[in-house]
């Protein structure tokens, strides 16, 4: 008996879906064996540990080596290219950690951490980049979660857990190709959490920063505040100081940041130390952002935080 023109035409369509199915399934299965090998590689690459964000690791051991009281920098990046901890130390004989990383982490991370770690006896130090969120960043979040699995629970965004897999496979690509090429490394970092592979470099062309003229950092203080009202009840002392800042950058955005500076004098619950004005420096100083300071910016920043702190802990 001959098939009909119809039904012949249905069995092929039925193989041709089989076939696509079966080409489908060991492609994605190809694909998730490629992803394994790639991992299982990259993990074990001797400069996959090497990583900028990497070196939170050694911060927090620092924080668990050393009993209190101790001198806490916690912020962006700013504390981490701005700051010699160790001439702070000398100065005052307490132990510094400079916790400083990126501010792409956002506020509610460095508000976490240092509920996590700050102690009875502390002193902590804390400085905001003006153009740091409560969120931060995601991309740079999920950098650090795929580096330090561990860092996860200091983060709160559901955002990162939807985006995990993509930007999996961006850390890869950026982790394989920036750790040979790159001053941004985990062994730039001194043991204390100073940042020091940008010393003595020729500094790139520093772009003035520009700032929303309707900045609004409310949020953000509302945030950090959760660590002062903790603070309060645990016996930690804690200071603010506004972050270093290009003077080109500060005069662009003067209007913006004196609303700022308005703001945490009117909601930030910690005592705060002078104004906007006493972080900002001359352009020249900067080494490749407006938060970045250079070897003699790094220098003239360190004495004026350890005038600012001499009446306080002396």
């Amino acid at each position: 008996m001959q098939n009909k023109p119809g039904s012949q035409f249905i069995i092929g369509n039925r193989r041709l879906i089989l076939n696509w199915r079966l080409w489908l399934s060991q492609l994605i299965f190809l694909l998730i064996v490629v992803l394994i090998l790639v991992e299982v590689i990259h993990r074990n690459a001797p400069e996959y540990h090497n990583g900028y964000l990497e070196t939170i690791v050694d911060k927090h051991k620092r924080l668990d080596s050393i009993p209190a009281p101790r001198i806490i920098l916690a912020g962006g990046s700013g504390w981490a290219f701005g700051i010699n901890s160790k001439l702070v130390e000398s100065d005052f004989d307490i132990p510094v950690v400079n916790l400083g990383l990126d501010e792409n982490l956002g506020s509610a991370f460095i508000t976490n951490e240092l509920i996590r770690f700050a102690k009875k006896g502390d002193i902590v130090v804390l400085s905001t980049e003006y153009s740091m969120t409560v969120a931060g960043n995601d991309s740079v979040k999920n950098e650090l979660i795929y580096a330090v699995p561990s860092a996860a629970q200091l983060l709160e965004n559901e955002s990162v857990v939807k985006r995990f897999f993509a930007d999996r496979i961006i850390s890869l690509r950026n982790f394989w190709n920036s750790q040979r090429l790159s001053i941004y490394t985990r062994n730039n970092f001194l043991p204390n959490g100073d940042f020091i592979g940008h010393l003595d470099l020729k500094n790139s062309p520093v772009p003035i920063d520009s700032l929303d003229s309707q900045l609004d950092f409310s949020s953000q203080i509302k945030d950090l505040n959760r660590f002062l009202t903790f603070a309060s009840t645990h016996g930690i002392k804690v200071y603010y100081v506004f972050p270093v800042y290009p003077e080109k950058s500060f005069e662009r955005n003067y209007d913006a940041i004196k609303v700022v500076e308005s703001q945490m004098r009117t909601m930030l619950k910690a005592e705060i130390i002078g104004r906007p004005e006493d972080a900002v420096i001359d352009d020249l100083y900067f080494y490749d952002s407006p938060y970045h300071l250079n070897t003699d910016g790094r220098r003239i920043m360190t004495q004026r935080l350890i005038q600012a702190l001499e009446d306080r802990l002396d």
